[in-house]
Formats: C-alpha cells, sequence, structure tokens
C-alpha cells in the first residue's frame, strides 16, 4: 500500500498477516542472554509497517522539518533520517495516522520479529529491505 503525504512524496507501507511464532532464544543458541527466555509462543495481529526506511523527504512531509545531518547535495532528501529519538519517531507515527486516517505506530519487539525473520524459524520475509 503507497500512502501520498505531500508534494509527490510517498511512503510505501507493507502489510503483515496475522500469525503466531516462537519468541525468545532456546537455551543452547550461542551469545543469548537471560533476558531472551522462556521461549514462548506470540499471536500477532495484522498490522501495517514501513517498506523502507523513512526519508528526510517522507520526515519533512509529515513533520515539517529534516533533523538529519548528513542532508547531501543531490539525494539527500531520499537518505533515511537520522539524528531522530524514539519521541520522535513516535511523534512521526501519530502525525502519520492524523494525515492518513490509519493507525500507526512503532512495532512492538513481537511484531519486529514477526515481520523480519530474525531467531523466531519465520522463513517468510514479509517486506521488502532486510538491511533496517
Amino acid at each position: 500500500m503507497i500512502e501520498n503525504l505531500d508534494h509527490g512524496v510517498t511512503l510505501a507501507m507493507v502489510k503483515i498477516p496475522p500469525g503466531r511464532f516462537l519468541m525468545g532464544s532456546p537455551k543452547t543458541e550461542v551469545g543469548r542472554t537471560d533476558s531472551e527466555s522462556p521461549q514462548h509462543y506470540v499471536d500477532v495481529p495484522e498490522f501495517f509497517m514501513g517498506k523502507y526506511p523513512v526519508t528526510q523527504a517522507q520526515w519533512q512531509a509529515v513533520i515539517g522539518n529534516n533533523p538529519s545531518r548528513f542532508k547531501g547535495f543531490f539525494k539527500g532528501a531520499n537518505r533515511p533520517v537520522e539524528k531522530v529519538s524514539w519521541n520522535d519517531a513516535t511523534e512521526f507515527c501519530q502525525k502519520l495516522s492524523e494525515i492518513t486516517g490509519k493507525k500507526y505506530s512503532l512495532p512492538s519487539e513481537s511484531k519486529w520479529e514477526y515481520a523480519r525473520p530474525c531467531r523466531n524459524n519465520n522463513t517468510i520475509l514479509f517486506w521488502g529491505n532486510y538491511n533496517v
């Protein structure tokens, strides 16, 4: 799904289907910490997630400013926005929800792991950019 923001700026969103997965790490996993246990099943509702990192142009269209340090001269608007806090990202989601009339928020840890096959034995990659 494509969200139209402002002046031809769009934001690609991907629908993540509902499902269930095993979250946490097995005791035999190298490098695991106690905070990753016990393993447990998590039911995840359907939700939408951005397909790519938020660009400076998208941030500008939603928030009205560009806090990035690395703006560049040529492709700066298409570079990912940086220098934003968790609170800034939460505000972005709230304003995006106001613009689109849909409810957007930062993904929970379980939604993040479900959407990206981290340790969850999920072999389906729901969205395109695996480098976020």
